[in-house]
C-alpha cells in the first residue's frame, strides 16, 4: 500500500503529486498540462474519468497523442514478467498520464469507474495547485 500522503486517491487509484505543477503545451485546445503518472493496485481494472461538467475545463492524454475524457487501466497481476524492465512486476502498476487544462490550475472533478462497482467513486482534483 502507497503512502497515504502522496498524490490524490480516488479509490484504489493514486495520481502521483507532479498533478499539482502545471506548465505550458502550446497545444490547442488546452495550453497547459501537468505530467502525473496513475498509480494502481495490482489486478485492478478501472476507468479514470473527467466528469461531465468539466469536460470544457480539462482532459487526459491519448495513448494516441490526443486529448480524451477517460482513460481504461488495467494494472499487471503481481510476480508477471515485466515488459519495461528485467524482472517482474511487484504489487502496484505506474501508468503515464498527463492532464490537460484551458487555465493554469484547476479544481477538476474526476470519476473513478471501479469494475464490479455500480457507481463511480468522484473526487475534486488539484491540477496545477495545491488544493481544492
Amino acid at each position: 500500500m502507497l503512502p497515504a500522503s502522496p498524490g490524490v486517491h480516488i479509490g484504489p487509484l493514486v495520481i502521483w503529486p507532479t498533478v499539482r505543477m502545471a506548465g505550458p503545451t502550446h497545444r490547442e485546445p488546452w495550453p497547459y498540462a501537468a505530467k502525473a503518472p496513475i498509480v494502481l493496485p495490482a489486478r485492478m481494472k478501472v476507468v479514470l474519468a473527467i466528469a461531465p461538467e468539466a469536460a470544457q475545463l480539462a482532459a487526459l492524454s491519448s495513448h494516441r497523442g490526443g486529448f480524451v475524457q477517460a482513460v481504461r487501466f488495467e494494472a499487471c497481476r503481481e510476480r508477471e514478467p515485466a515488459r519495461v524492465y528485467r524482472g517482474t512486476v511487484g504489487k502496484r502498476t505506474g501508468f503515464p498520464l498527463a492532464f490537460y487544462l484551458k487555465k493554469p490550475s484547476a479544481c477538476v472533478p474526476m470519476d473513478v469507474w471501479v469494475d464490479g462497482m455500480e457507481t463511480p467513486i468522484r473526487e475534486v482534483v488539484p491540477v496545477g495547485r495545491n488544493d481544492c
